[in-house]
């Protein structure tokens, strides 16, 4: 999460970064904070996203949710929310990495429902294994389409001013944090 003068707020009152109060501090730096999103709830909103799309959710729906429930965390509005956009080339090797991880869980994925499908047809009882060996390949193939993100910012949208970034969040909100000499 990036919020402008955090750890310079901390330093100056020789604080421990745990020992802070976000709602306290949010309401004493005048200007709104910034929140890197996925950054800091990366797993919270693939997993909600999952399991949206496994029950036919709407994912708008989870944005406004998330929203309520950062409103009540941070205590405030005055937070823009920053949802990333395309990767920057710096992170290829990453992208590579994780698209040959997720060709892996597909082949466990696949292997695993022919066991299901073979087990089934034989009249066998599938073992709870198997079936948490599939949820798991489950998670690690979904991928957080540009669409995907577009429903999100609109949920988000019902209370937070939210920027959908050009490119990662992280350089989103450093650019509008760019130190200026004094």
């Amino acid at each position: 999460m990036g919020i402008s003068g955090f750890f310079q707020y901390i330093a100056n009152h020789g604080l421990s970064p745990a020992a802070i109060n976000v709602q306290t501090f949010l309401g004493q730096i005048g200007s709104p904070a910034h929140l890197d999103l996925f950054g800091a709830f990366w797993h919270d909103i693939r997993s909600r996203m999952i399991d949206a799309k496994q029950n036919n959710g709407n994912i708008e729906d989870i944005g406004h949710r998330l929203a309520l429930e950062l409103k009540s965390l941070f205590g405030t509005t005055n937070i823009i929310v920053h949802v990333d956009g395309a990767p920057c080339m710096e992170k290829e090797k990453a992208r590579t990495q994780r698209a040959q991880k997720r060709l892996s869980h597909e082949a466990i994925l696949d292997d695993t429902v022919k066991a299901l499908e073979k087990n089934s047809a034989n009249g066998i009882w599938t073992p709870r294994r198997i079936m948490n060996r599939i949820t798991k390949a489950l998670t690690e193939v979904h991928v957080i389409t540009g669409e995907d993100k577009d429903q999100l910012t609109k949920g988000l949208q019902s209370i937070f001013q939210v920027c959908r970034c050009a490119t990662e969040a992280d350089s989103c909100i450093g650019a509008h944090h760019v130190w200026t000499p004094g």
